[in-house]
């Protein structure tokens, strides 16, 4: 791949997308923007904040805006939103102004991980394990389209996990 700009991070919440781009930021001595904490950052309110007084096609749109402005920029981690996949613009910008690395990880997992989260808007007052069933199968084809490398990280490290992105990337730098 040419030019290759940014790393972008994908898969849904709880797949370690922000925890592993933490880590290749410092390994790669590259910007970090973890989208949902810099839309928090600008809104001057929680996600769940935004879903509750916007809603969530407002907080897509949003999103969406700063996505596209931000990976616009070079040598960048991003450490997406699980849902920015949703969005045709934002598939094109993961695609074309960067290496997407899908972190797909089971759905036992992910509960695992989200479980005790309070900050998970689209499972407030829900059954976890239905809505993020539902969640993954409504996503994946997107995941699977807008990515160059999958990693199947449930038996991965968070560390082992940066390794094979670092070196995929300076394999296709």
């Amino acid at each position: 791949m040419e030019n290759i700009k940014n790393i972008f991070l994908i898969g849904m919440m709880g797949s370690g997308k922000s925890s592993i781009a933490k880590i290749l930021s410092k390994k790669l001595d590259m910007q970090l923007c973890d989208t949902d904490n810099e839309i928090e950052t600008l809104c001057e309110m929680s996600i769940n904040e935004i879903f509750d007084r916007y809603g969530e096609e407002k907080f897509r749109e949003m999103e969406r805006r700063y996505f596209i402005e931000m990976a616009k920029q070079d040598n960048i981690i991003f450490a997406t939103g699980g849902g920015v996949i949703l969005n045709q613009d934002s598939r094109q910008a993961l695609v074309k102004n960067g290496l997407t690395f899908f972190l797909d990880t089971s759905i036992d997992v992910l509960l695992h991980r989200i479980n005790n989260s309070s900050n998970r808007p689209l499972f407030a007052n829900y059954n976890k394990s239905k809505v993020l069933s539902n969640l993954f199968n409504d996503r994946i084809k997107y995941y699977k389209s807008s990515c160059h490398f999958t990693i199947h990280t449930d038996l991965l490290s968070l560390n082992d996990i940066a390794s094979q992105i670092i070196n995929k990337y300076k394999n296709e730098s």
